[in-house]
């Protein structure tokens, strides 16, 4: 009996160590194909960040110079790869695209007409280019520009010196009317009406 319940116990022993080496052996094997897979996550398809900050796609080349754990964390371009425990190289920082500059606001400014004369129809308002009151439409009318001034009415800019038919809002409204006596059919000029250059440019009672 005592030599049975031995052979017994030994064939237990024998068996528990056989089958034990095959879990452990499964377990180191499945542990060094987990290792590798992760290795090759961190290295082809993942992104990190950088010591910056800087959120970039990690390269499979190694950062050179650079191998150890501390020196690959004071590497901005650097990324350690605590599975592989190696120290990749970020890719470069994409260059953001250049600020386009900003566009000029939108303008209700039209130029019509160019030529001599006048033009072969009353303008529209925001419409030039007018030399007087009698070609613009309805009770438009002809603000006389010297430069870029805006004009009553019309947002936006447009080329120095070109009139436009616009509509003055009230007598107290500043109105270019004219320049160096030009047009004369607008001579003298009215109350807050310009270019003046002396008193006899105004109208009878107001100064220059």
């Amino acid at each position: 009996m005592t030599i049975k319940r031995n052979n017994n116990l030994i064939l237990l022993l024998l068996a528990a160590s056989f089958l034990g080496g095959s879990i452990c052996g499964a377990a180191d094997s499945s542990s060094s194909a987990a290792n590798a897979n992760a290795s090759s996550y961190f290295v082809n398809s993942s992104s990190s960040y950088g010591v910056d900050g800087t959120h970039r796609k990690l390269q499979s080349t190694p950062c050179p110079g650079c191998s150890g754990r501390k020196c690959c964390l004071t590497k901005p371009e650097c990324y350690w790869d605590g599975v592989a425990r190696k120290c990749w190289l970020l890719a470069a920082t994409p260059t953001p695209p250049p600020t386009p500059p900003p566009s000029s606001p939108p303008t209700t400014l039209q130029i019509v007409f160019s030529g001599t004369g006048s033009p072969p129809n009353p303008l529209p308002e925001c419409h030039g280019d007018c030399d007087n009151d009698s070609e613009c439409q309805g009770d438009l009318r002809c603000f006389q520009r010297s430069t870029t001034e805006a004009v009553p009415g019309c947002p936006g800019q447009a080329t120095s010196g070109v009139d436009f038919c616009a509509r003055r809002p009230s007598e107290d409204t500043v109105w270019l009317n004219g320049d160096n006596g030009s047009p004369a059919a607008n001579f003298p000029l009215g109350l807050c009406e310009g270019d003046c250059d002396s008193d006899t440019d105004c109208q009878s009672g107001l100064i220059w």
